[in-house]
């Protein structure tokens, strides 16, 4: 999704431990670019506890 200056991207990752245990994660980015260069990247990360 994009807007002005402004980018966003939205998803799921997983992430799996040493014992084979997996943790779902749902995350957004948001960056703000300035004359074409990046200039402020924001990041959200929370863990799931229900299944999407």
């Amino acid at each position: 999704m994009a807007e002005e200056d402004y980018e966003t991207a939205t998803g799921f990752i997983t992430f799996t431990e040493q014992d084979g245990t997996e943790t779902r994660f749902g995350y957004c980015d948001i960056w703000r670019f300035k004359e074409g260069e990046i200039e402020e990247l924001t990041t959200f990360v929370i863990r799931l506890t229900v299944d999407y």
